[in-house]
């Protein structure tokens, strides 16, 4: 895949079942979608990679996928998006002792 161009979900390396659930999502009406969504799943298994490409799929400002370097994209991939709300767990410490 070369820089700029056109990326959708199935380019992701997710699952079928997840790929197509979240493709169904894009393909509604926008007005209809749930204003929050939950990526859950094991330590390096993808969601925090998967759930900003997601977001820039549901913010580009081209249609059908995303394009990486549209204003939108760019603030996603940065984290200063005003239009998402960003909210990462705190780490247990604990937790592996």
């Amino acid at each position: 895949m070369n820089f700029g161009e056109k990326m959708n979900l199935n380019d992701l390396f997710i699952t079928p079942r997840v790929a197509q659930f979240l493709n169904a999502v894009l393909e509604k009406n926008q007005s209809l979608f749930p204003q929050t969504y939950l990526f859950q799943g094991s330590s390096y298994s993808g969601k925090e990679f998967c759930a900003l490409q997601f977001m820039k799929a549901l913010n580009c400002q081209e249609q059908n996928g995303f394009c990486g370097i549209c204003h939108s994209c760019k603030n996603i991939d940065l984290m200063i998006s005003p239009d998402i709300h960003y909210l990462i767990s705190k780490i247990d410490i604990n937790k592996n002792k």
